[in-house]
């Protein structure tokens, strides 16, 4: 917010007067962020002054008072003993109340005997302070000293009224991303394509080194970043740090030593997690940024030793005090974290819609492809099939005498082998290929720029598998099972693939007719070559 507008004049009743904003509502550090003074006072224009300047417990009087007056720190005071507690709060708030030694020391090392200070009061917290301050005793009357309270809440208005327009804006702005973001992943099918090459450009719109995605058990790592194994470790100590979908930090290495010595340093971190689930996340990395703060003195001069006893003094000077800062990222802004927050949720949205689309198209039993989505494949892959020209091989798999095991050993064994043998299938073949179930206790393949030859020895080693393997029925009896393949291949674009998987189909009855539990390859002037 920029409050550097902020027009209050001084005249006869101030030589200096500064507005003193929060910047960090947790530590209570002041920063002068508009400021009116005579030409020979000394500036603290965008000068830091630490919380103890305001102690907490004057802090929360604030929101008791109209304003702090002190109208002569010099002025004697007279001791008075209230006749019970209420009367002592009161007296406690009183206009002319004594100002404790520390503050008499404070006004007097900064070269000034009076001072008025007046809270900024906003949503119900310490917003800032306005101090307006003489080096000279000076009298405000009572009525001056209510209009000036009144002019502050009038600029307390005024600023929150200000805010109120940037949240709309940010807000507006943060819908324009939204409609952008969905855009784009419209023509992304999975989650891990949208977070590679030519994806989305996440590193720009959060102003980061790179970020590391892990959806969906793969890790893809953009930009700049940490090894793997450094972004796990990470990855665990920030969950530590609460149960919130988005964690930010910019003092790593503060609590987390080692990480600035990680392949890539981290000073800086922010994770997204998307549902709280294996699901996975994305975390933002920044890197150290040096930056200098002038404080109003030193601010590490509050304690001094007298004696054998430690007492609290204010600070004895006030000059221009230079820090730098270093072993921290760039503070997390408040867009940033917020784009954060609306990219979360866009990813869990996909992500469930993603899900549901696969749900829907996966056969319940044996969680692969259904005879659905081998029709949507067909349609979809058409003119990609025409243009590529790339050998197609489809594969047909049908489980030998499963009628009889369901028969002998009931339905329940039968779903296990069926579920069983689909799995071995699925994974049997490549990861790009796509297995459905086709009916009953037959499932289809279909692979890819593979030729002839890879498309049987694939198969092979499926049956092989598939002999080996041992089911046990209720009563731990150990049966096998087999299956017989039929191969086609489609290596040019004369076929339609319904066409290449009849004759699959018609290999597959060819390859029972030998005997079972064999591949047979489609041919179109023989029964068929059987292996």
């Amino acid at each position: 917010m920029d409050t550097s507008s902020c027009n209050i004049s001084t005249g006869q009743f101030f030589t200096t007067l500064n507005l003193q904003q929060y910047t960090d509502v947790i530590d209570f550090t002041g920063t002068v962020t508009a400021e009116v003074k005579n030409k020979d006072i000394e500036s603290f224009l965008h000068h830091h002054f630490p919380a103890n300047d305001v102690p907490k417990n004057v802090r929360d009087n604030f929101f008791k008072v109209l304003y702090r007056y002190i109208p002569n720190k010099d002025c004697k005071s007279v001791d008075i003993t209230p006749i019970s507690n209420e009367l002592n709060e009161s007296l406690v708030l009183a206009d002319a109340r004594c100002i404790a030694d520390v503050h008499v020391k404070y006004l007097g090392n900064m070269g000034v005997k009076m001072a008025l200070s007046i809270p900024v009061i906003m949503h119900n917290k310490l917003w800032g302070i306005v101090a307006c301050q003489n080096k000279q005793p000076t009298y405000y009357h009572p009525s001056d000293r209510v209009n000036s309270r009144l002019l502050v809440d009038n600029f307390s208005m005024q600023v929150a009224l200000l805010e109120a327009r940037e949240k709309n804006r940010r807000q507006q702005d943060l819908l324009e991303l939204n409609n952008e973001l969905e855009e784009q992943i419209k023509s992304f099918n999975t989650l891990p394509s949208l977070f590679k090459k030519n994806g989305l450009d996440l590193n720009k719109k959060m102003d980061t080194l790179g970020f590391a995605a892990y959806i969906e058990g793969e890790m893809i790592c953009v930009g700049k970043t940490p090894s793997k194994s450094e972004i796990k470790t990470l990855y665990n100590w920030l969950i530590k740090k609460g149960s919130s979908y988005v964690i930010q930090i910019d003092d790593v290495v503060d609590e987390l030593p080692e990480a600035s010595s990680y392949t890539c340093p981290v000073y800086g971190a922010l994770l997204v997690r998307f549902l709280k689930t294996d699901l996975g996340f994305v975390m933002f990395f920044r890197d150290e940024f040096v930056k200098s703060i002038t404080w109003a003195g030193n601010p590490d001069e509050l304690i001094k030793i007298y004696g054998s006893k430690s007492k609290y003094y204010p600070r004895s000077s006030f000059s221009s005090w230079r820090q730098t800062v270093k072993g921290k990222s760039k503070p997390w802004e408040k867009d940033t974290v917020d784009f954060a927050e609306m990219f979360r949720q866009v990813i869990a949205d996909k992500w469930l819609q993603l899900m549901l689309h696969e749900k829907l198209r996966l056969d319940h039993l044996t969680k692969v492809y259904n005879r659905s989505y081998l029709d949507e494949y067909i349609n979809n892959t058409k003119k990609e099939r025409r243009k590529n020209n790339l050998p197609i091989s489809v594969a047909m798999l049908d489980i030998d005498d499963f009628k009889k095991l369901n028969d002998t050993y009931g339905h329940p064994f039968g779903d296990r082998v069926l579920k069983e043998i689909a799995s071995i299938f699925k994974h049997g073949v490549r990861a790009e290929d796509i297995v459905c179930r086709y009916g009953g206790e037959e499932f289809l393949a279909v692979l890819e720029s593979c030729s002839q030859d890879m498309s049987k020895r694939i198969m092979q080693k499926v049956l092989d598998i598939i002999r080996n393997t041992i089911f046990k029925n209720a009563d731990n009896k150990e049966i096998r099972s087999t299956a017989s393949i039929g191969i086609s291949i489609l290596d040019n674009n004369k076929k339609a693939l319904t066409t290449i998987i009849k004759e699959a189909d018609n290999a597959l009855y060819e390859a029972k007719s030998l005997g079972k539990d064999r591949v047979v390859v489609y041919n179109p002037k023989q029964k068929g070559d059987a292996e």
